[in-house]
Order: structure tokens, then C-alpha cells, then sequence
């Protein structure tokens, strides 16, 4: 009998607390199936040895501009930015293809507008990219290498260039 009547107490109780909601009760949540994965090629960052570092700085305002180191650049349109801005280039020593964009002092930086990046990979010898493969730029954690987006990218295999649009900067590598 106490069960019963426990049993009948909570279910007023909670009869009661939605009907305080002023809210229709709602259907229960649809069942979807069981989802199909299809196996998919993994990503591979381009494999292309560097022991020097190199680096630049400038300065990018409201009006935009370019910012250069070599063949890596980082251009900004019009309005990309509210105030002049310091920005650096850094290309690490790296078993990887990779670049360092960002803007000095700031742990992350995001852009009125897209910024537009180009990497230059011609420190990577013909053999590094396999026959096939279409090169792409990924976003990636700069401690760990660990791929957080993939950023696509236009590549110009004859310049060993490969330029893609972001709203924000970061580390940045060449994968297939």
C-alpha cells in the first residue's frame, strides 16, 4: 500500500511540474537508424624536413595588404582588420610542411573579412607527394601536429603553392 501510494505521489508530482511549464507536452524524441560510416582515406601531413626557422613581421590596417615571407604570404582585404595590427610569418623547424600565422601578442585572432594565405612547399623534394594525391591545407595544433580542421586550398603545382581563405589565424600545414 505505501508503494502504491508513493508510486501515485510522484506521479502527480511530475504530472504537476509539467503542467507549471505552461508548455503542450512534446512527443518523445524520434529514433534515428543507426548511422553508415564509410571508411574514408585518413589525412596525411606533407612529410618535408626543415632544421631552419625563418620569420617575418608587419604591420596590416583597415585598408588591408600583404605581408610576405618568400613565397608564404598573408593577404588582407579592405576592412579585414578595425585597427593596425602586427602580424608575424613563421615557418618552424619541422619535420612537416608548415606555417605559423598570427598576430603578435594574441593568442587567437579573428578577421573581419577572409584573410586569404598561401604556403610555399618548393622546399619539398618531387618524391615527398605521392602521385595522385590532391594537396590541401589543414589547421593544426602547433604543439601536438594534431589536425583540429581541414582549411581545403587552391594548389599551383608549378609554383609549390598552395592558398586557401581562413577568418582566423593559427598553425597551419600542407596534407593530402
Amino acid at each position: 500500500m505505501r508503494s502504491s501510494m508513493a508510486i501515485a505521489a510522484a506521479l502527480c508530482l511530475s504530472v504537476a511540474a509539467c503542467s507549471d511549464s505552461g508548455r503542450a507536452p512534446t512527443a518523445p524524441p524520434r529514433v534515428q537508424p543507426a548511422a553508415q560510416f564509410t571508411e574514408t582515406p585518413a589525412t596525411h601531413l606533407l612529410v618535408c624536413p626543415a632544421t631552419d626557422s625563418a620569420r617575418t613581421s608587419g604591420v596590416l590596417g583597415v585598408l588591408g595588404g600583404v605581408l610576405s615571407l618568400g613565397g608564404d604570404a598573408l593577404r588582407l582585404p579592405l576592412s579585414a582588420v578595425l585597427l593596425p595590427t602586427a602580424f608575424e610569418i613563421v615557418v618552424p623547424p619541422s619535420q612537416y610542411m608548415e606555417v605559423d600565422v598570427h598576430a603578435v601578442g594574441l593568442t587567437t585572432f579573428l578577421f573581419q573579412q577572409p584573410a586569404t594565405i598561401t604556403i610555399d612547399y618548393a622546399r619539398c623534394s618531387p618524391d615527398a607527394i605521392p602521385d595522385g594525391v590532391q594537396l590541401h591545407v589543414v589547421y593544426i595544433d602547433r604543439d601536438t601536429k594534431a589536425i583540429l580542421q581541414d582549411m581545403g586550398g587552391s594548389d599551383d603545382r608549378a609554383a609549390h603553392r598552395i592558398t586557401f581563405t581562413t577568418g582566423h589565424l593559427s598553425g597551419y600545414a600542407v596534407a593530402y
